[in-house]
C-alpha cells in the first residue's frame, strides 16, 4: 500500500528546479501551498482520531475494573511444621524500665544500716571556693566530732556503738564546721546516742549571779522540728543581755535507726538577731540531710 503522507513529504524534500520565468515560479508556488494544506489536514485528522480513540480505551478500561472488582485474598502465615509457634509463657517481654532500687525497708522489716555512697551529706553546704570555703568529704574515714572545748572542757562528741558512718568538714575564713551521719541497730540505739551527745554539750547553762560586765560561756539546748526528734545546742558567750560575737550552733537529729550531727561555727553573734539568723539558717541547710535519711525511717517518711 503506497504511504500517502510520503508522497506528500516527497514533495518537500525534493530539490526545487532551477528558477524559470515568473509564471513557472507562481505555479509551483500554488502547487506547494496545496500539498502543505493537505499533508496538515492529515495530520491534524490523525491527531483527532488518537485523542478520540485514547479516551474511549480509558472509558473501558475504567468500566472493565469498576464491574469486575478483584477482592484482595488474605495472607495467612501458618507455622511450619518444624517451627512450632510460641506459647505466651514463651514470648519475649515488653520492654519495661528498671525502677531505682528502693533502700526504704519494709514496715516492721530489718531497719536499714548501709549508708550509700552517694548519699547527700554535703547537701546545704556552700560550693567549695578556693579564696573562702575548703571542704573534705564525705568519707566514712574522716574522724569528725571527736574533740571540743565546751566551756573550758575537753569532750568528745562522736557517738559510739554505730554500725556505718559517714563524715564532711567545711573549713572558712569566717565559718565551718562538722557534719556526721551514724546508722544504728535500731532507732531505740540511735536516740540513746542523740541523748548522750546532749548531755555532752549542755555544760555551761547561764549562771543568774554573774556580773553583767563579764564574758560567761552559754550553752541553751530547745527542741526543734526535724526527723523523729532533734535538739538544738547553741554555744556562745555573753555580756550581760548582749550575745557575744561567736557562736557555734548544733542539730542533732534521729530519723528512725540513724542519726544526723550538724555543727556550724561563725561570727554572726552579736546580737539576738544574729544568733536568731544563724540558728534559722543553719536549720535549714540541714533539711534535705533529714529529708534523705527517710531510708533508715520504718516504712520511709
Amino acid at each position: 500500500m503506497p504511504d500517502t503522507f510520503d508522497d506528500h513529504f516527497a514533495d518537500l524534500r525534493a530539490v526545487p528546479p532551477a528558477p524559470g520565468s515568473p509564471a513557472d515560479a507562481r505555479r509551483r508556488g500554488d502547487h506547494l501551498r496545496r500539498r502543505r494544506t493537505a499533508t496538515v489536514a492529515a495530520g491534524s485528522a490523525l491527531a483527532v482520531a488518537l485523542t478520540v480513540g485514547g479516551v474511549a480505551w480509558s472509558q473501558a478500561g475504567t468500566q472493565s475494573r469498576s464491574q469486575d472488582p478483584v477482592a484482595p485474598s488474605p495472607s495467612v502465615v501458618e507455622p511450619s511444621p518444624s517451627e512450632p509457634a510460641p506459647t505466651p509463657s514463651e514470648s519475649a517481654p515488653a520492654p519495661s524500665e528498671t525502677p531505682d532500687a528502693d533502700l526504704t525497708p519494709e514496715p516492721g522489716g530489718p531497719a536499714q544500716t548501709a549508708i550509700a555512697p552517694d548519699f547527700p551529706l554535703l547537701d546545704g553546704w556552700p560550693e567549695p571556693d578556693p579564696e573562702d570555703v575548703a571542704v573534705r568529704g564525705p568519707s566514712p574515714d574522716l574522724r569528725v566530732f571527736d574533740e571540743r572545748m565546751v566551756c573550758g572542757q575537753t569532750v568528745d562528741l562522736l557517738p559510739s556503738g554505730g554500725v556505718e558512718q559517714l563524715g564532711a568538714r567545711q573549713m572558712g575564713i569566717t565559718r565551718g564546721g562538722d557534719r556526721l551521719l551514724v546508722t544504728f541497730p535500731d532507732a531505740a540505739a540511735a536516740g540513746a546516742a542523740l541523748e548522750r551527745v546532749v548531755t555532752a554539750l549542755d555544760r555551761c547553762p547561764r549562771d543568774p549571779s554573774s556580773p553583767d560586765d563579764e564574758e560567761v560561756l552559754v550553752s541553751v539546748v530547745e527542741p526543734v522540728d526535724l526527723g523523729d526528734e532533734a535538739q538544738r545546742v547553741t554555744l556562745g558567750s555573753e555580756y550581760g543581755d548582749t550575745p557575744g560575737l561567736y557562736l557555734t550552733v548544733y542539730h542533732l537529729v534521729r530519723q528512725g535507726n540513724a542519726l544526723l550531727l550538724d555543727e556550724i561555727g561563725s561570727e554572726g553573734g552579736g546580737s539576738k538577731q544574729g544568733v536568731t539568723r544563724e540558728q534559722r539558717d543553719a536549720r535549714d541547710a540541714v533539711t534535705g540531710v533529714v529529708e534523705a535519711m527517710c531510708v533508715y525511717r520504718d516504712g520511709g517518711c
